[in-house]
């Protein structure tokens, strides 16, 4: 399950989420991951590793819908005053 219908279902459910998309899944793709010039392609890797292009138009959906919040460092969940990494 996307990590945005988790983020709605908790929120639904009357549970305080924030979901933060990292900024590389909104303008970088995979593409130059398979670079063969291998110099340029391990200036790419990171972690979260950078998702298919395919994930970007639901990413900027959710952002765009309220779903998603703010641009950050990975979906994380508030219970209680306390952070937990969801993905």
């Amino acid at each position: 399950m996307a990590p945005s219908i988790q983020v709605a279902r908790a929120r639904r459910a009357g549970q305080r989420v924030i979901g933060e998309p990292v900024a590389s899944g909104l303008a970088v793709d995979e593409s130059a991951l398979w670079s063969a010039n291998f110099t340029h392609a391990a200036a790419f890797v990171m972690s979260p590793p950078i998702r298919s292009s395919e994930h970007a138009p639901a990413l900027r959906k959710a952002l765009a819908s309220g779903v998603l919040q703010v641009g950050g460092g990975g979906l994380v969940r508030l219970l209680a005053g306390t952070r937990t990494t969801v993905a």
